[in-house]
């Protein structure tokens, strides 16, 4: 029996939707589709959840059938009007990054949706029709602050005031609520991100036109001013008397004669122009506000025309250029078709100010031109190719990225970059924007929720060749995509930490990659030691460039850049034993550079919060597990964030033959500021950490005081990012060991990256640059390999460590973490979750369950934390991924950076 088409549209059809409920879960929820509606995945809806409505993301179907039993599948809201949608291939893309990270299904596809399209569910209350008897004092109050007008909690507790303390209000309403008193009423908050549109007006005649009819512009007015000047048109050279009783006051002659319209002769009064422009005038004394104002936007209007600009002009803030009644006098210019009020989209635009000026591509030299012709054929295979471009810092890996996107764009697609921190944007946007002018756009954190909104829309439009931004770029809508670029790809800032999902935006990029066809060079001086091994094994196309490229002079004596074999020098100063922060090395290294009036960077080796234990000789007491820095919290125990073991700190240094007592070691950028203007006191000092620089424009300003009339920059890890200094000739690190005692087996990597990161700060231009570190531990590997340019023993080295230990990226890690007020609470369900997740992995043979662990920082916002640790050399996700959902107050961390 055949089915007709409207048989098959009559039928019953279902959908999955990923639900914004405000709260995490790892569930989808199957909703009926009225049968006259068309559906795809990808489509924001509205879904009744409980009793209130939610929004909604369709991830799956349409079915034939839900899954379970139809009669208890509710029906999907209306359509949402101008509602986003997502394409296919980003629904594809957010369901790999769902699985991969354990990410609840909304948050994992929201991160594809325009910036501000989240709808909050807002709970208001109104008053109920139950009787209101038998009510305590602070009840009568709420009740009495309810009425017919539903209202949200906040404006019920501004009317109740300070009268009732906060717990008091809430459980005086959920009583209200209880015994219908009160009543919820549920909605929707309207999305934050949505185009701004504004009323303009528009010039619809020539220039000329528009001047001849606002000198007709005539009013009703019968001014002062007028009768005078009509006074002495008809009686000619008049007695001043006479035009001021005629004028009805003095005041109006004498401005007449100030303004140069009449003038005196004697005690008489003429005038002073010609008789032809006497009717212009009078028709301009007799206008009125609305009038004036109109003649005023006429002008306006031909300036800009006449210009070249395009003839149109912001109704709101007009009457600040043309009159108090721009409004009215451009309505009457209406009714005459002289101009047309319009509504358009208001762009805001976060790069309008940006000025630069256009540059030509400059010729790759030596390995640089190797380098762009592999990635050139990457590009033209439109495989997904992976390239690690191995940089020594000040190679010109920006004039490689610049040239594949000059190629991609060439072949018709686009590109984007990212950049481990927002301070570094605006370096990165004005190389880019030189090359490629207007076709530059910008996705970070440090844009407001407008300019956001309207750069996802014009970046999903095609208006831009690239995109620039920081690690949630690498969402950004960007089609035709065929080059994706990650600048410092080792910096740790590219993993997401909270909220969830807990992406790394670099496997995020391999994965968009491999989907789109998309080139991606991943460029770093310092490769992690999973891509240097990626390398090693051929997933990624290893491009080398040893060689700093540096301006050299041509025998015409034009000026280009050519590589130099040599980097900064750099010596290592043994602090053991010193009582100084400042070795006299560095101080002496110092106060040569500031004779020669040149600049001087001083870096603080310090990621985190965590003090260590130190002697003397540079000893710190190290796990028996594990050979890591043990962390000192407080009570004076010692913990490995690895593996959790504990002791008492010991009081004196158990290395052999040494016994010398152990102190606490913790400095910060202000101590090493103040020591600088102890030794040198008019020294120009700029302090660059999180103290002083948060916000986009704040690392800008920081930056440019440095760079205009700075002599020496104190600062952390933002001063060892790609920053070009060209007239920093001394990099000092204050103490290299901070990073080294991190109780995280990355220690030794990240202190390697750092040093050699500093170091490439000095000596990028023409004047040579020296490098000064001081440290408790010069034998170290990772310091000393650092100092002589050996990334590759390192890294072979490094992973021959960890393949002993079993540490990423031999094997993987899932982190989870949970919080809670109560002390006691917190640890009793981090060993209960633990305890369970043991008894799951019994039957998988490679998985370890480790923990419950403290982490470096135990307590935050008043929440006391506690870790468990997923180890496996195949996939730990497996164990975690059959869970519907999470205990409340635990977080997934998939390949965690930090166990901080």
């Amino acid at each position: 029996m055949s089915i007709t088409l409207d048989q098959q549209r009559a039928r019953p059809r279902y959908v999955k939707v990923a639900v914004n409920s405000g709260r995490p879960t790892y569930l989808t929820f199957s909703y009926s589709v009225p049968a006259d509606r068309a559906i795809t995945p990808g489509e924001v809806v509205h879904v009744p959840f409980g009793k209130q409505t939610f929004q909604g993301i369709v991830v799956e179907g349409p079915f034939d059938t839900p899954g379970y039993d139809p009669e208890a599948v509710r029906p999907l809201e209306p359509p949402v009007e101008g509602a986003p949608r997502v394409s296919a291939e980003r629904m594809a893309l957010a369901a790999w990054l769902q699985r991969y990270y354990l990410a609840p299904p909304w948050e994992a596809h929201a991160l594809f949706l325009p910036p501000g399209a989240w709808e909050r569910p807002r709970t208001e209350y109104a008053r109920g029709d139950g009787a209101a008897v038998a009510l305590s004092e602070r009840q009568q109050a709420v009740y009495d602050a309810l009425d017919a007008e539903p209202c949200d909690a906040d404006k019920l507790r501004e009317r109740v005031g300070e009268r009732i303390p906060a717990r008091s209000f809430e459980a005086a309403l959920s009583l209200l609520v209880r015994r219908g008193l009160a009543k919820r009423h549920y909605s929707l908050d309207r999305p934050r991100g949505h185009a701004r549109i504004v009323e303009v007006v528009r010039l619809l005649v020539t220039p000329a036109r528009a001047r001849e009819f606002a000198d007709a512009i005539e009013g009703r007015r019968t001014s002062r001013r007028g009768r005078a000047v009509r006074f002495v048109q008809e009686h000619g050279l008049t007695p001043f008397e006479a035009v001021a009783r005629a004028a009805r006051g003095a005041p109006a002659v004498e401005t007449l004669i100030e303004d140069g319209i009449l003038a005196r002769e004697g005690e008489a009064v003429r005038l002073a122009i010609g008789p032809e422009e006497v009717p212009r005038l009078l028709r301009r004394l007799s206008r009125g506000a609305v009038e004036e104002a109109a003649a005023a936007t006429l002008e306006l209007l031909a300036k800009r025309a006449e210009a070249r600009e395009e003839p149109m002009l912001p109704l709101r803030g007009l009457a600040a250029e043309a009159g108090r009644e721009a409004r009215a006098g451009v309505d009457r210019l209406v009714e005459s078709g002289l101009v047309e009020v319009r509504q358009v989209l208001d762009r805001r635009d976060p790069l309008a100010t940006l000025d630069v000026i256009v540059r030509p591509s400059v010729e790759l030299v030596a390995e640089q031109r190797d380098a762009a012709t592999a990635i050139r054929a990457g590009i033209d295979a439109f495989d997904g190719a992976g390239f690690l471009l191995n940089g020594v810092t000040g190679s010109g890996k920006t004039e490689v990225y610049l040239d594949a996107l000059r190629h991609t764009v060439a072949r018709g697609r686009r590109g984007i970059v990212l950049v481990p921190e927002i301070s570094l944007t605006p370096q990165t946007v004005r190389r880019f924007a030189e090359r490629f002018p207007g076709k530059v756009g910008v996705l970070h954190s440090g844009l407001s929720l407008g300019e956001a909104y309207d750069e996802w829309q014009a970046i999903a439009s095609g208006a831009y060749d690239v995109v620039i931004g920081s690690r949630s770029a690498i969402f950004a809508p960007q089609p035709d995509l065929g080059l994706i670029v990650i600048d410092e790809f080792h910096e740790w800032t590219y993993k997401q930490h909270d909220p969830a999902p807990r992406y790394d935006a670099r496997t995020v990029a391999v994965e968009l990659a491999r989907r789109s066809g998309a080139a991606l060079v991943l460029g770093s001086a310092t490769p992690d030691a999973e891509r240097w091994l990626a390398a090693e094994e051929g997933r990624l196309i290893r491009l080398d460039l040893p060689r700093r490229m540096r301006p050299a002079a041509d025998p015409d004596g034009h000026l280009r850049l050519w590589p130099q074999a040599t980097l900064p020098e750099v010596e290592i100063v043994d602090m053991r034993g010193s009582t100084h922060l400042f070795s006299p090395k560095l101080a002496e290294a110092l106060g040569e550079v500031l004779d020669r009036e040149e600049q001087a960077v001083l870096f603080l080796n310090r990621r985190g919060l965590a003090a260590y234990l130190l002697c003397p000789k540079g000893h710190s007491p190290v796990c028996s597990s594990c050979d890591i820095a043990m962390s000192l919290h407080e009570g004076g125990r010692l913990i490995c964030h690895t593996c959790g073991r504990s002791r008492s700190a010991p009081p004196k240094c158990a290395e052999s033959g040494c016994g010398l007592a152990l102190r606490p070691v913790r400095a910060g950028t202000q101590r090493v500021e103040e020591e600088v203007r102890r030794h040198y006191p008019t020294a120009r000092v700029v302090r660059w950490d999180r103290d002083r620089a948060r916000t986009l424009e704040q690392h800008e300003a920081v930056l440019q005081e440095f760079i205009r009339q700075g002599d020496v920059l104190v600062g952390t890890q933002m001063v060892a990012k790609g920053l070009d200094l060209p007239l920093v000739t001394l990099v000092g690190v204050v103490l290299a060991d901070y990073t080294l005692r991190e109780a995280d087996f990355r220690s030794r990597e990240r202190t390697y990256q750092m040093l050699v990161q500093v170091a490439g700060r000095a000596g990028r231009a023409e004047r040579d640059g020296r490098v000064i570190v001081q440290t408790l531990q010069p034998e170290h590997p990772a310091i000393l390999a650092a100092a002589q340019y050996r990334g590759d023993e390192f890294f072979e080295e490094e992973l021959a460590w960890r393949h002993e230990h079993g540490h990423p990226p031999f094997r993987r890690l899932v982190r989870l973490l949970f919080a809670h007020a109560n002390a006691t609470y917190a640890i009793e369900e981090a060993a209960r979750f633990a305890e369970e997740l043991r008894t799951l992995a019994a039957g998988r043979p490679g998985v370890e369950v480790l923990g419950p662990l403290a982490p470096g920082v135990a307590r935050v916002r008043g929440r006391y934390r506690w870790s468990v640790l997923v180890r496996s050399a195949d996939d730990p996700t497996d164990l975690l991924s059959d869970l519907d959902t999470l205990p409340p107050g635990w977080a997934i961390d998939v390949d965690p950076l930090t166990l901080d």
